[in-house]
């Protein structure tokens, strides 16, 4: 059973390797929010719902969830929780859940450690991201600096530990003091990123192997919209602020007047496009979704939020990246792309039409290019990790 709570970007990669062992004939169950309903059966994997579509839209509609300081208890309210009761009773209604075995995401990580305990499945935590490993040894960088880990640790007891702790009283369990350790599966551990992107911090968990990037193909070819205007001039710039944001008009308007600046042609894309509005241009195409596998290596730069998947793509692509972090890992994903020099960041509290401009200038520079070069060479070398996470998967399933 794959448990997966967040964006759509964040379920991406949990869907390709159900995806793959399914392929490989195993028995999958993805345990998600609503919206990616269609997207499982899709690819024909059981689904069993943990959040609503109401509470799912409604929690990705909020301003908070973007706000450095409210975005943690907004997440712990929004994706956290919601999924804690209904996976807990579905584990407990199957015949045999001793069999299972849960693959969780960080947000999905209380609900399936619960169902551990109260079932005895199996349980393996997956870090889609270094940051959310939440190291002392090499703490991730946040919105102002790095973060505090102790800081996060009491702010988890008192934001996550109530209602977990409340499911827990309900089933006759002890409280748990420290909920973050406590969350993570003593048994296995696996990370969806190559050493290479994050080198393994001594007070990692034990049980934590590599897998590597996850890279996903793309739903479909690009729209006769979308080819038109590439075969119309320059490779673009593309924009996107990742497909849980909706509240980035202003961001877009900068990027747009910043290319306009610099003679550069933009592609704009946000799921929900109501929330960019845009002038109409001949160098200007706004969408509300595109393959990236097929988009980006046919693109100029990528300016964006820092969400891994996004940050994985365009690597693969090799491409500069101009990142402005909102906040939950995208931060430290930033910083980590800085480091390899693929990227520039700016912090959107400093977002100004100067500043965009000043930043992709050097990223159109060859020295950037063969940097992107380089690293993409690596993520291709390196293979998909969804084959080394199933390759891991069944090794664990089968007690190896």
């Amino acid at each position: 059973m794959i448990c997966s709570t967040g964006t759509l970007g964040d379920f991406v990669p949990f869907l390709e390797i159900g995806v793959r062992l399914r392929q490989r004939q195993h028995h999958v169950v993805v345990a998600a929010p609503e919206p990616f309903r269609e997207l499982a059966q899709e690819q024909g994997l059981e689904f069993e719902p943990t959040v609503s579509r109401e509470a799912h839209q409604a929690v990705l509609a909020r301003p908070e969830l973007w706000n450095p300081a409210q975005a943690f208890g907004t997440m712990v309210e929004g994706f956290f929780v919601p999924p804690i009761r209904p996976l807990t009773e579905w584990v407990r209604r199957q015949p045999r859940p001793e069999e299972m075995l849960l693959i969780a995401d960080f947000c999905s990580g209380p609900a399936a450690r619960l169902a551990q305990e109260v079932c005895a499945v199996g349980l393996v935590s997956i870090w889609a991201n270094p940051a959310a490993l939440c190291s002392r040894i090499s703490p991730p960088v946040v919105v102002g600096g790095t973060m505090s880990t102790l800081m996060y640790e009491w702010g988890s007891r008192l934001v996550l530990g109530p209602p977990v702790n409340a499911a827990r009283a309900e089933l006759g369990l002890a409280q748990v003091e420290s909920i973050l350790p406590w969350a993570v599966s003593k048994r296995a551990s696996l990370a969806l990123f190559p050493e290479w992107f994050a080198e393994r911090a001594s007070d990692w968990p034990v049980a934590l192997d590599y897998a590597g990037f996850v890279l996903a193909p793309g739903r479909g070819d690009l729209s006769s919209e979308v080819e038109a205007f590439l075969q119309a001039g320059d490779p673009p710039v593309v924009v996107t602020f990742g497909t849980g944001m909706q509240h980035a008009q202003t961001e877009f308007e900068l990027a747009w007047a910043s290319c306009r600046r610099l003679g550069l042609r933009m592609l704009a894309v946000s799921p929900n496009r109501a929330a960019v509005s845009l002038e109409a241009h001949q160098n200007l195409c706004v969408v509300g979704f595109v393959s990236f596998d097929r988009l980006l290596p046919r693109s100029r730069m990528l300016i964006h939020h820092g969400g891994m998947g996004t940050c994985v793509r365009a690597l693969a692509s090799g491409i500069p990246q101009l990142v402005i972090p909102l906040c939950h890992d995208q931060p430290d994903n930033a910083a980590r792309l800085v480091r390899l020099g693929v990227a520039r960041q700016i912090a959107r509290a400093s977002l100004t039409l100067e500043a965009l401009v000043a930043h992709i200038k050097p990223l159109l520079e060859a020295g950037v290019g063969a940097d992107c070069r380089r690293w993409a060479e690596a993520t291709r070398a390196d293979g998909n990790g969804a084959d080394r996470a199933c390759a891991a998967l069944e090794r664990i399933a089968g007690g190896a």
